[in-house]
């Protein structure tokens, strides 16, 4: 696992939720902290690199099928991504229950995972996402003392600041 890069399929992750609420062990940043690379599938297939699929988080993923094709994709249980209410694009919440039954699995399913072997080409991302106007100016300054053009967006809708 630790020769992939991990990218998530929506945003406001449960990942992000642990951190925010200090559930992750010898984190010391906060969800202000955290920048969002973006890219898509297609930018990684294009960029031949490898790739694995999990259907669910690849942390929970025991006796789950993981895929090196695009098939996988198939395999992600959509509508929870999308249901209402929702933040932006994407389900406002993420948490497994056993009311409904679809939900049982549904914190694993929202960190269903694209995982990139080694490394991505910065001209495969498509964009940042940070949380602030401070946070994008810091980010750009550091792009632009390296040369790198890449769009930096304050997206707010991909933090829980509404929580």
């Amino acid at each position: 696992m630790h020769d992939y890069v991990p990218f998530y399929f929506a945003p406001r992750s449960p990942m992000l939720s642990a951190i925010l609420h200090g559930r992750v062990e010898n984190c010391e940043f906060g969800q202000e902290d955290i920048v969002h690379v973006e890219s898509s599938v297609e930018l990684v297939v294009e960029s031949g690199r490898q790739f694995v699929v999990y259907p669910i988080s690849a942390a929970y993923a025991f006796g789950v099928n993981c895929f090196n094709t695009l098939d996988g994709l198939d395999e992600i249980k959509w509508p929870l991504f999308f249901e209402a209410p929702r933040v932006g694009d994407f389900a406002k919440y993420f948490m497994s229950r056993l009311n409904p039954p679809q939900h049982a699995q549904r914190m694993e399913t929202r960190q269903a995972e694209f995982l990139v072997h080694k490394a991505l080409s910065l001209s495969h991302v498509t964009r940042l996402g940070v949380a602030s106007d401070a946070k994008q100016q810091e980010v750009c300054a550091v792009l632009d003392k390296y040369g790198v053009k890449l769009p930096v967006d304050v997206i707010t809708d991909w933090y829980f600041f509404d929580q």
